[in-house]
C-alpha cells in the first residue's frame, strides 16, 4: 500500500505541474481545451492532493516503524524473563521442571513476535542480539544428563556411570507429597525450544529444525545429547524404568552412604572408585 501510494502521489503530482504550466505553453490544437485553459487553482489543488498522499504515507511508515520498534524490545524482555527464570533455578529444584516449561512458553511467543519486526533496521538487530543470547543460555544446555531428569547430579555419585541415567529417571517419577508419578523430568519439548530460540536462523538450522526431533542430538552437547537420547530408550513409571518394550531394568542394589545419599553396590558388592563422581 506504501508503494502504491508513492507512485500515486508522484502521479499526481505530475498532473498538477503539467496544469500549472499548461496555460503558459503553446500547445497544438489537438490538446484538450479544458486542460489549456486551466486555471492555476485547479493545478494547485491537485497538488495539494498529491501532498496528502505523501503525508499518508509517512504515516503509515512511523506507524509500521513504530509497530515493529514495540516488537523488538518485547522479544528482547522475553530473553530477559526466560534466562532469569532458569537462572533462578538450582538443580534438583522442585519448580525445575516448572520455570523450564514457563522459560519455553515465553521464547515460543518471543518467536512469534519476531514475525512482526518488519522493519530492516530493526530486523537487523535482531539477528545481532542472537549470538549474544545464545552465549547466556549456553549454560543451561551444558549441564550433566541427570540434571534434566530434575535430579542433582552428586547424590548419584556413589553409582557408576552405567547407572546413573537410569536411577536419576527412576527418581524423577517416584511419589512426592502422595501425588503418583509425579514427574520432576524437563520436557524435551522445552529443552528444544530453548535451544531453536538461540541458533542462528541460517538454512542449516532450518533445515535441523524440519528434522527435529530425530535431527536434534547430533548437535548438543555431549551430556544432553545422552539425556535426550536416554529419554527416548526408556520410561519411567512409579519410580520403575522400563525400556521401549515394556520391559522393567531391574535397579541394582543400594547402600546408604555418605552424606545421605543412595550408593550402588554391584553384584559382588562392588563400589565405585571413591574418584568416580560426576
Amino acid at each position: 500500500m506504501r508503494h502504491l501510494f508513492f507512485v500515486l502521489g508522484w502521479i499526481l503530482l505530475a498532473v498538477g505541474a503539467a496544469l500549472l504550466v499548461a496555460p503558459f505553453l503553446d500547445l497544438p490544437s489537438t490538446v484538450p481545451t479544458s486542460v489549456r485553459s486551466a486555471e492555476p487553482a485547479s493545478a494547485a489543488a491537485v497538488i495539494v492532493i498529491a501532498g496528502l498522499i505523501f503525508t499518508l504515507r509517512q504515516q503509515m511508515i512511523d506507524k509500521a516503524d513504530a509497530r515493529s520498534r514495540f516488537y523488538l524490545e518485547e522479544w528482547r524482555k522475553s530473553y530477559d524473563v526466560a534466562y532469569e527464570l532458569l537462572s533462578s533455578t538450582n538443580k534438583g529444584h522442585p519448580l525445575l521442571r516448572m520455570k523450564w516449561l514457563a522459560a519455553a512458553r515465553i521464547l515460543e511467543a518471543a518467536d512469534r513476535m519476531a514475525a512482526n519486526i518488519t522493519v530492516r533496521a530493526h530486523h537487523d538487530v535482531m539477528m545481532a542480539t542472537i549470538p549474544h543470547e545464545s552465549q547466556r543460555f549456553q549454560q543451561f544446555l551444558r549441564h550433566p544428563a541427570e540434571y534434566y531428569y530434575g535430579t542433582i547430579p552428586e547424590m548419584l555419585a556413589g553409582w557408576p556411570a552405567g547407572e546413573r541415567l537410569n536411577e536419576a529417571a527412576r527418581r524423577a517419577t517416584v511419589e512426592r507429597d502422595g501425588v503418583m508419578n509425579a514427574h520432576i523430568e524437563i520436557p524435551v519439548g522445552a529443552i528444544y525450544t530453548v535451544w531453536r530460540a538461540i541458533q542462528y536462523p541460517s538454512e542449516f538450522y532450518l533445515e535441523l529444525m524440519d528434522r527435529f526431533p530425530n535431527g536434534l542430538e547430533e548437535y548438543l552437547d555431549g551430556q544432553l545429547r545422552e539425556y535426550v537420547g536416554h529419554s527416548r530408550r526408556y520410561s519411567s513409571i512409579h519410580g520403575v524404568l522400563y525400556d521401549q518394550g515394556g520391559r522393567e531394568i531391574p535397579r541394582p542394589s543400594v547402600e546408604m552412604g555418605p552424606n545421605g545419599r543412595e550408593d550402588y553396590v554391584g553384584p559382588q558388592g562392588e563400589r565405585p572408585a571413591a574418584d568416580d563422581g560426576v
